[in-house]
């Protein structure tokens, strides 16, 4: 027997996770299938991250009416939380394409939102990378906010 190739792995792998639906309308879903089939298989850490996620386009729908991701197709600036930190506010503004490895940046969307890399002020990160031809990569500008607290309010006695 002879080992496959690696497109015909990626095949076998895209058939059993998407079955007869085309990956390419779902590249994000590819994404992340790939990254989890790469990566960690710690369960704990994936229930965390989906739960993450569903708060954050529950969230997001509540407020503005569609999901994160249309209003970002859009150009449209949407608001993350981060995992880690939950008082910084994860801005993405657009998104973009581009297939030459030198303008890929080195941050990575994922580990700014787990806490894995602190960037501060305005960036670019790396939303996916596609592993099939053409090899394209989804890029993002991002900022990182600081959310400002209030006090609380002390309660005063009224004296008669």
């Amino acid at each position: 027997l002879n080992y496959l190739s690696h497109e015909a792995y990626w095949y076998f792998f895209k058939t059993l996770s998407f079955g007869s639906m085309d990956p390419v309308s779902h590249k994000r879903l590819l994404c992340l299938a790939i990254e989890i089939s790469r990566d960690s298989f710690d369960i704990h850490f994936w229930c965390k991250v989906l739960s993450f996620y569903r708060c954050f386009i529950k969230k997001s729908i509540c407020k503005f009416g569609e999901h994160p991701f249309v209003l970002v197709n859009q150009n449209k600036p949407i608001q993350i939380g981060r995992m880690a930190t939950p008082s910084q506010a994860f801005m993405v503004y657009r998104e973009y394409q581009c297939t030459s490895q030198e303008e890929v940046p080195k941050i990575k969307m994922d580990d700014v939102m787990v806490g894995n890399v602190r960037p501060h002020g305005k960036f670019e990160a790396l939303g996916w990378s596609s592993q099939l031809p053409p090899y394209y990569n989804c890029v993002y500008t991002c900022e990182i906010l600081e959310m400002k607290t209030t006090p609380a309010k002390r309660k005063r006695s009224v004296k008669n």
